[in-house]
């Protein structure tokens, strides 16, 4: 039973908390009724509102295997076992009375349950076929009931929206998918069958990402997903996971308007849990009074994301969803109007196509489209995502010293509540009410500091007035910009600083000319005298447009036709408002381009016309592709120029594609028993799946996968075995296929001789792919596929703690065979993590599950399967008496004592210190190894932190073979000062004082002479010099020496005249162990040891 196996209601009623005999891996709430579903492994619940149950359903264990398909059975998976069922996705369904539950076994079915009682059934499937396949695995998901209408003039219907960690071995579970939660009347399509699904690169782009998902909800026409992944995929050794929320439009089923934004808190950028709720009347209040954020609402939705480190402190952080929707339109803006570029820098960037490049680089798009198009469309088929410039920042409102895993908000009548969920089992509550202004003691007032000008601040309630410095004294605005950033402070006079931020000086004269033209300037436009000048209310009259009166603008619109070709003559139509009056004759003329001007007056009126430019050659490279596009965009091959064009630009139309091309294969090798897939990239690979009618890989057939096809560029398939003879291993069988003059074939089957094999290896087989596309056209690759034996030999290391987090590394021969996605190492059944696959592989080991002594299995596709010899074993963690000492100097050095039993089976023990993020000295290395080491004893050296600023917040961290403990308390000080000796001659029975010293244990020296401590005080050490020291230097035996010793450093000390060496060093503490009798008490015990009966031998101190 876990910690977090159990639910509580902290409210004033009597209710019992609900216990699980099995971990809690989700819940769900009807707030209608106040009913909690609650999901566990094997088991589902449902409760009442005071936590009572009221029907219990078993889920689990079914017998089962993840190469295996739904139905299964003992006849049709011979491999299958009885695996437990983890519940991962629960949704109330309100519309239909029912409960969406997702498992992991069957590959992910889902089913539906009564709301009013859960052991009936609604619907359940197992034979809708992969489509239907939603949770399997034990990946991070998310999802949502939601409503789409998938085309104009129908009904929405009703869908589940799933988001969900990529991995191949899941066959055909989709990182962003709709399903059905209707059938379409005929039969064809069941009930959770994909309908939408979010394109992207290939497999191995996408799996690099290591999404972890966190919270989905929906608000205003939009879905967003809250979820934290790699940087990129490109830079394996980039491991920093990034925070983002991504947004797109419910009924986008094609996911054109998909824009990811990154978030930040503080100084982390890593999430782990979020949650959404009404901002409430207080804390509305706060938001907006803040000014960051406009007005804000006590119904406006808020975002609360909890951030922080594995190992650290976590932050709470909020971003008003107004906010986040800015942010978003921010992103749409730059791509339509600025093409992703900011000062000369791209900020938008494609994440899932392998390339990270910029999208809206290559497209012709006009200013308004991003307002034109609010959910994107052809013109712009990509998805984005917003660089670290374009991150939406928000402080932390509360920081925790341990790590917080998750959140929940609470509005109550006037103050919003945030309860929080720490990793230790503890719920910490947090009400939202923050005084923005500090209580000021008579004397005292604020001040505002611009740049270099000072004034005095007035308050009056909350609020605080600055007068602004003379427009004069301000640096001049940056070329292309009609704004300057003037940096401010507010502090108390002679006092701390505030808050700190920057304010913007703005010109009217300069937004005609600025290229990132803002619209909230308060700013007005004379149509008479072409110019923008600052807000005036005694100017008066037909010409002048006032602030916020857009509308008024003169403005052409509605342009006909829509369409345009580049590079073809149109004749556009369109209708003007609010125009100026004015005449011509027929000698004038107008210039009509993307703005229309009088060119006698040179005054402009605006456009807001809108066509949809496209260029049919753009991302349409072969003919094949071009033959794909909407026959209403009048795209065609053109045979001279070998590219696609619009029809009208070409006279020699090639209605008949180029022979198809392979360019590359991955991977370029596969097991022998094949059943790996492998993708092949070329051009003119055909228009649509069904055009794909053979695949051979080395002569064996492979099986097309047509929903991973794509159009002309792409297809998959996965190979099958490769055929032996009986009883001999150095032969292939294989098919003779005889093409016969007039078309007719025939196919034998036969052994045949001495097939092409990789140099030097008899397990090897080598051999290209080959195509037959329909109507008989053919193509082989130049590059080879070969078929290899992969042979693991050996792992370590072969033991870990029952938390897992060690790193095992497997070796052996042909250890790379196929992709990292074919590949999977178990421990006991249970996935071991892959980190690198090369020479050799390395993984992180799982936690314990269901064996103390596991075999280790390496995977390779869905049908080889290698065992290795011998076995890995778990074992407890060693159990820790605690530690001593519990302070160092910041240079380290001081021996560390960590007590406990039994530490001699740790393999590596490390200390390590780790100082606060944003400190110039956190990138730096500090780890110790232990130097000594036995049953009961770990000695280590602390860790050197000179290099880091402050020294409060650093925590210590013991690592014991992936177990990774956190050492409190530990303090870091300042290493110590020595100051000058006062200047009186030594002599018998004198004293020396050493101010700055610490009140910890000390030796000193005069010259090799040892000299007896008087006193320590917390800054003195008083020393008596003994009489030998006098007689030595009486007779000039003792060289002088100037140097002080404290363990760290050395520092000189003089004392008038006649300077004596006085040497200081630490003299560290350290706890004797008599391991002998540990180790016998230890092992005298009959069975397992009783840790309480050893507790009570150290209390004692009679072993150590």
């Amino acid at each position: 039973m876990c910690v977090w196996g159990t639910v509580v209601v902290p409210s004033c009623t009597n209710s019992a908390p609900f216990w699980s005999t099995t971990d809690i891996q989700t819940v769900a709430q009807d707030p209608r009724t106040g009913r909690l579903y609650v999901g566990a492994t094997d088991n589902l619940f449902q409760l009442n509102a005071d936590l009572a149950q009221e029907h219990h359903v078993v889920t689990g264990p079914r017998l089962d295997h993840i190469k295996c398909s739904p139905p299964i059975s003992r006849s049709s998976c011979s491999d299958a076992e009885e695996k437990s069922n983890k519940n991962r996705l629960l949704l109330v369904y309100p519309e239909q009375g029912s409960l969406i539950a997702c498992g992991s076994v069957y590959q992910g079915l889902c089913s539906l349950l009564n709301l009013t009682n859960i052991t009936h059934t609604l619907f359940y499937s197992e034979t809708g076929g992969q489509k239907t396949w939603v949770a399997r695995g034990l990946y991070s998901i998310v999802g949502l009931v939601s409503k789409v209408r998938f085309q104009s003039r129908t009904p929405p219907l009703d869908v589940l929206v799933v988001a969900k960690h990529y991995h191949e071995t899941l066959h055909g579970t989709d990182f962003l998918s709709m399903r059905r939660l209707q059938g379409d009347g005929s039969g064809g399509q069941s009930i959770f069958t994909s309908v939408a699904e979010m394109p992207f690169a290939g497999v191995d782009v996408m799996q690099g990402y290591s999404h972890q998902f966190y919270k989905m909800f929906r608000k205003g026409g939009f879905t967003y997903i809250v979820f934290s992944r790699l940087r990129h995929n490109m830079d394996k050794s980039d491991t920093k996971q990034l925070t983002f929320v991504a947004r797109f439009c419910t009924d986008d089923i094609y996911f054109y308007s998909y824009v990811e934004l990154q978030l930040v808190c503080g100084t982390d950028n890593r999430t782990y849990a979020a949650n959404v709720a009404p901002a409430g009347a207080a804390l509305a209040k706060h938001l907006s009074e803040s000014e960051k954020h406009g007005k804000i609402d006590p119904t406006d939705m808020v975002l609360f994301g909890v951030f922080g480190t594995e190992l650290g402190h976590s932050e709470l952080c909020l971003y008003p969803l107004s906010s986040v929707d800015r942010a978003f339109e921010e992103i749409r803006t730059i791509c339509y109007d600025h093409q992703g570029v900011l000062k000369g820098q791209d900020v938008v960037y494609q994440p899932y196509s392998g390339k990270q490049d910029n999208p809206c680089r290559s497209k012709n798009f006009e200013l308004g489209m991003a307002v034109t198009y609010p959910c994107g469309d052809a013109t712009l088929p990509d998805q984005l995502a917003g660089s670290e410039q374009l991150a939406l920042h928000s402080q932390s409102v509360l920081t925790w010293p341990g790590v917080v895993t998750a959140v929940a908000v609470a509005v109550e009548p006037s103050h919003t509540l945030v309860l929080l969920g720490t990793k230790d089992g503890e719920v910490l509550k947090v009400e939202m009410a923050v005084p923005l202004l500090p209580a000021l003691t008579p004397g005292e007032e604020l001040q505002c500091v611009f740049g270099s000008r000072h004034s005095t601040a007035h308050t009056q309630g909350t609020h605080i007035t600055c007068p602004s410095p003379d427009p004069s004294l301000l640096q001049c605005n940056p070329q292309d910009q009609d704004y300057v950033y003037v940096p401010v402070k507010i502090r108390v006079v002679g006092g701390v600083e505030l808050v700190t931020g920057q304010f913007r000086f703005y010109s009217c004269a300069a937004v005609v000319k600025a290229e990132d033209k803002r619209p909230d300037w308060g700013c007005q436009w004379d149509t008479e005298a072409q110019a923008c000048s600052d807000m005036d209310q005694t100017a008066e009259g037909a010409n002048i447009i006032k602030h916020q009166q857009i509308e008024k603008c003169p403005v052409f619109e509605n342009p006909t036709p829509a369409l345009i070709s580049v590079g073809v003559k149109t004749p556009i139509s369109f209708v003007g408002r609010n125009l100026i009056p004015f005449t011509f004759d027929k000698a004038q003329e107008l210039n009509v381009s993307l703005h229309i001007s009088d060119t006698e007056t040179g005054k402009r009126t605006d456009s807001n016309i809108s066509v949809l430019l496209y260029n049919c050659s753009v991302e349409r490279h072969d003919c094949s592709l071009c033959q794909s596009v909407d026959t209403r965009f009048g795209c065609v091959w053109c045979s001279g120029s070998q590219m696609c064009v619009y029809r009208e630009l070409c006279t020699q139309v090639q209605h008949v594609c180029p022979r198809p091309a392979i360019t590359d294969i991955s991977p370029r090798s596969g097991p022998m028993e094949g059943q790996i897939s492998i993708t092949i990239l070329g051009s003119n690979l055909g228009v649509r799946p069904q055009d794909i009618q053979a695949i051979t890989v080395a002569k064996v057939p492979c099986t097309h996968q047509p929903d991973r096809y794509s159009t002309s560029t792409r297809v998959v398939c996965e190979i099958g075995p490769v055929q032996r003879s009986s009883g001999d291993s150095s032969s292939v069988l294989g098919p003779v296929e005889l093409e016969l003059r007039g078309g007719q074939r025939a196919r034998v089957v036969c052994e045949i001789g001495p097939v092409q094999r990789s140099s030097g290896d008899s397990s090897s087989v080598l051999g290209p792919v080959e195509l037959e596309l329909r109507g008989g056209q053919r193509v082989r690759s130049s590059l080879l596929f070969t078929y290899q034996d992969p042979a693991p030999k050996r792992f370590s290391p072969t033991r870990s703690f029952n938390q897992g987090g060690r790193i095992m590394t497997i070796t052996g021969s042909r250890l790379d065979t196929g992709s990292r996605d074919d590949l999977r190492v178990l421990v006991g059944g249970e996935p071991c993590s892959i980190l690198s696959v090369e020479r050799e592989i390395t993984c992180k080991v799982p936690a314990y599950e269901n064996c103390y002594t596991c075999p280790v299995v390496v995977k390779y596709g869905k049908n080889t399967t290698k065992e290795l010899d011998g076995e890995f074993k778990y074992a407890f963690a060693p159990f820790l008496l605690g530690h001593n000492p519990k302070h160092s100097f910041a240079c380290g050095g001081r021996v560390i004592s960590i007590n406990g039993f039994p530490l001699h089976l740790v393999d590596k023990a490390t200390l390590s210190a780790v100082p606060p993020a944003g400190d110039p000295g956190a990138d730096q290395r500090r780890e110790e190894e232990a130097f000594h080491q036995n049953f009961s004893t770990l000695l280590f050296r602390s860790p050197d932190v000179r290099a880091v600023r402050d020294l409060r917040p650093i925590s210590v961290f013991l690592h014991l073979d992936g177990l990774d403990i956190s050492l409190t308390p530990f303090t870091y000080h300042p290493d110590p000062v020595f100051n000058a000796l006062s200047p009186n001659p030594i002599s018998a029975s004198n004293t020396v004082t050493v101010t700055a010293m610490t009140v910890q244990e000390a030796e000193a020296f005069i010259g090799n002479v040892s000299c007896h401590i008087i006193s320590l005080k917390d800054d003195r050490l008083v020393l008596q010099v003994p009489p030998t020291v006098i007689e030595r230097r009486q007779h000039g035996e003792m060289e002088p020496s100037r140097e002080v010793k404290d363990g760290c450093d050395y520092a000189n000390v003089h004392q008038d005249q006649h300077p004596d060496s006085v040497q200081m060093c630490s003299f560290y503490q350290q706890l004797d162990v008599n391991t002998r009798q540990c180790s016998d008490v230890y092992n005298d015990l009959d069975s397992e040891p009783i840790y309480e009966s050893i507790s009570e031998i150290y209390a004692n101190d009679s072993v150590c």
